[in-house]
């Protein structure tokens, strides 16, 4: 008897065991990377049959936000602004209008808001046009450090200055209200912020946004008869890193102003997964008693694992095949190295988390065709397109030896240099690609290859990560604070290599990185908690999807009523307005700022009333 239970006991053990392997075997298996095919083979907003609200007769109808950028051709600084504002208006969907100061002022309108980017106000020959038309309630805003002239004191008193002192340098800034989304209260610190301004005293009825740490001025608004002034004193403006004051300062302006917004949240992970380094690290080992592969294996990925559960993340993984310096052909994936276990079991984790992989590179040459790129990057220069997408085509064939049916929509550019030629490679060799994630940030060198969110004219969506590391300094947090105010996206990428990199890691060991890491996410989860976490190639739908649409807004004493023709799906929308929120039809609508607020729209048209 107790023979019999103790064989049925064997028995149930055993049986189990062959459960727990049938069910790892699925895990491994095509089933479910079926599935992660699956889940990733949506329409693109581009595809899909889109919706208008209104006939052309009726859209004519309603009043849109006009706004004029007056400049001068002739000033690189006012062409830098006047370039700067109106990308940021165009990415806004608002009607603008380019002016040059030397044609004059166009007497056959009256907009809705003046920028004026134009530091020479001696340039602006009918100044009495300026200030009859704040005075009668219009929206002035002067984009450029003024130029200490006659014309500027002509109009200073206006702005609410009352005494103005020498120009100065400063490097810091304190942001009294919420001009960036998020921000109010806080300082910006550091000499990547260095900003040329002017000392001014100011009436008390001025309402300052930001100031320098030593309390002087920066951006005010100052009402003027029925109007408005809006005064930025320094040179920031020009900068690409700065939009979000403008977008802030244009809602100043402008009674609940509203605009569309991407509203996502992106993690990348740049050369994950790759081969790792055989060759052990110093760092790595004094501190762990680990080689590469096992400190990669035990303590850094499980790290990444629980900061995503913590802090929502959902990783766009990059992998690479190869480190070699080899371009010419024939690329072999089978016998040019590539770890298929390591590459297949975190390709496969990525996806349980919910992320997606995408393509880095077949080794780390980036493709272009000009030399001195090449050069810049101490890489070797491909000889062709063809060669170039050769290698890419190696590369996908690795990655569906491992996780076969799997479409990859996202491609990085390694070191993050591409030109034309690249992409015709692309084209020819990843026939499921969707969108391109370089940078956002200008290259001083000009070797990157700097991008606008949006759709390009070979039908790539533009996707640029804007930050990187796990300890990024107060240029990278500026620039995350801009971007999340004017486009509602926060796209950081991070290298699993930045440990071992003596200028990346800054001296730091892998845990103190990580703690500083946690920090950085703790803060921008708390400040922006309002972004949907989301995969490189759904977010390019998002971009797509806004590119395309064409929203308009009717605005009303008693509520907003938004129009979107173009409409393939839901739209989000920032709007900033003093005014209670009451019923709303078709949206759904959050306060995420004091008098900031997100729409998500859910239809065509939608309306959000107010209060008394």
């Amino acid at each position: 008897m107790f023979k019999t239970k103790a064989i049925n006991h064997i028995a149930l053990i055993l049986a189990a065991i062959l459960i727990l392997t049938v069910l790892l075997q699925v895990s491994r298996s095509e089933v479910l990377l079926k599935s992660f095919s699956d889940a990733s083979s949506d329409l693109r907003p581009s595809e899909l049959e889109p919706v208008d609200a209104l006939q052309d007769n009726a859209w004519s109808a309603i009043p849109l936000d006009r706004l004029w950028i007056i400049y001068d051709p002739a000033d690189t600084f006012s062409t830098r602004i006047k370039n700067n504002t109106a990308q940021v208006l165009k990415e806004m969907k608002k009607e603008v209008r380019l002016i040059d100061v030397a044609q004059g002022i166009p007497n056959d309108a009256r907009p809705d808001g003046v920028i004026l980017a134009l530091p020479n106000l001696e340039k602006l020959n009918d100044m009495d046009w300026l200030i009859s038309y704040v005075h009668n309630g219009g929206s002035a805003m002067l984009a450029a450090l003024p130029d200490n002239n006659d014309a500027f004191f002509r109009l200073y008193r206006k702005l609410g200055i009352l005494e103005v002192g020498q120009y100065m340098s400063a490097s810091n800034i304190h942001f009294n209200t919420n001009l960036l989304i998020g921000y109010e209260g806080y300082d910006f610190k550091g000499t990547s912020l260095e900003n040329t301004v002017l000392r001014f005293k100011l009436d008390e009825r001025a309402i300052v946004h930001a100031s320098t740490l030593a309390d002087i001025p920066l951006i005010w608004e100052m009402p003027y008869g029925q109007g408005t002034f809006i005064m930025c004193n320094g040179t920031m403006l020009q900068e690409k890193t700065s939009r979000g004051l403008i977008a802030g300062s244009v809602a100043k302006m402008l009674p609940d102003f509203i605009y569309p917004i991407y509203n996502a949240k992106l993690m990348y992970i740049d050369d994950f997964p790759a081969p790792i380094p055989i060759v052990p690290n110093l760092n790595i080992f004094r501190e762990y008693k680990m080689n590469n592969q096992q400190f990669y294996n035990r303590i850094w990925w499980p790290d990444m694992i629980r900061l995503a559960k913590q802090h929502n993340l959902i990783y766009t993984a990059v992998l690479i095949h190869n480190y070699s310096d080899n371009v010419t052909p024939p690329f072999n994936w089978r016998i040019d190295g590539g770890d298929m276990e390591t590459f297949g079991r975190y390709g496969r984790e990525v996806m349980k988390l919910g992320g997606e992989i995408g393509i880095h590179g077949y080794n780390h040459q980036s493709l272009t065709l000009d030399k001195r790129v090449s050069k810049g990057f101490g890489y070797n220069a491909w000889a062709s397109i063809d060669d170039m997408a050769a290698s890419i085509h190696s590369a996908l064939q690795f990655s569906q030896s491992v996780l076969p049916n799997y479409r990859i929509k996202t491609y990085v550019p390694p070191s993050n240099a591409l030109d034309a030629n690249g992409i015709e490679a692309l084209k020819q060799s990843m026939p499921d690609l969707t969108n391109i994630s370089s940078l956002y940030l200008e290259d001083a060198n000009d070797l990157s290859y700097v991008q606008e969110f949006g759709i390009n004219e070979d039908g790539y969506v533009s996707l640029p990560r804007v930050s990187s590391g796990f300890a990024p300094d107060t240029f990278e947090l500026w620039t995350i604070a801009n971007v999340a105010t004017t486009a509602g996206i926060f796209s950081h990428f991070i290298h699993p290599d930045d440990i071992t990199d003596d200028r990346r890691n800054k001296g730091l060991v892998w845990f103190q990185m990580r703690d500083q890491y946690q920090i950085f996410l703790n803060d921008i989860e708390n400040r922006f908690d309002w972004l949907r976490s989301m995969t490189a190639s759904e977010a390019s739908n998002e971009v797509e999807r806004v590119t395309l649409s064409k929203p308009t807004f009717d605005k009303t004493p008693d509520a907003l009523k938004g129009y979107i023709n173009h409409y393939t799906g839901p739209q989000y929308f920032i709007l900033r307005s003093d005014k209670q929120i009451g019923r709303t039809q078709h949206c759904e609508v959050s306060a995420i700022d004091d008098d900031v607020y997100l729409i998500k729209a859910l239809n065509p048209t939608f309306t959000v009333e107010w209060n008394e």
